[in-house]
């Protein structure tokens, strides 16, 4: 019996790699937009895909809205979004906008992480990135108040005095 050598082939992978980007800084009772993509880089697609995102603590999901890619379901559970897709093609990928609404009662300097992840019953390659985490700044917003006084009246060709008053009410 004659042995042939085998051809070097590439398999096809699945390869899916997560986004996640928020604001750096947010103020308190205000709401926090945080963007998460999935992208299939391999060239097999990837079944049964679920990914979500939890929002931080202090803070509740406000709404999630698919701003790109094929259709996703969009669901919620245990205040977090979840959401599925039964097929992720090879070469595509989806984004989701998440709104966290922040708690007013979020102190100046306080720290919110946001974390996504992604699972599919495909076997993926061992360059998958699933997770991601994005760190948010609690800033309070300034109240500033602008006053000026100055004389009712002026001679043509005087000085005049005037007073500008900036204040924070914050």
């Amino acid at each position: 019996m004659r042995l042939e050598p085998l051809e070097d082939r590439t398999l096809p992978s699945t390869t899916l790699n997560l986004t996640l980007t928020g604001p750096t800084y947010a103020a308190p009772g205000s709401n926090a937009t945080y963007v998460v993509t999935l992208a299939n880089t391999g060239s097999n697609a990837a079944a049964n895909v679920i990914f979500g995102d939890a929002p931080p603590s202090g803070t509740t999901l406000a709404s999630q809205t698919q701003a790109s890619g094929p259709s996703l379901s969009l669901g919620t559970f245990g205040g977090n979004a979840y959401d599925t897709i039964a097929t992720l093609p090879a070469g595509s990928s989806v984004t989701v906008d998440i709104v966290a609404a922040l708690n007013s009662s979020l102190s100046n300097g306080a720290t919110l992480t946001d974390t996504a992840g992604a699972l599919t019953s495909t076997q993926l390659s061992g360059s998958s990135v699933t997770s991601a985490s994005v760190t948010t700044t609690v800033q309070s917003q300034a109240d500033l108040a602008v006053s000026l006084s100055a004389p009712s009246t002026a001679l043509p060709g005087a000085n005049i005095a005037w007073t500008l008053t900036v204040s924070n009410r914050a």
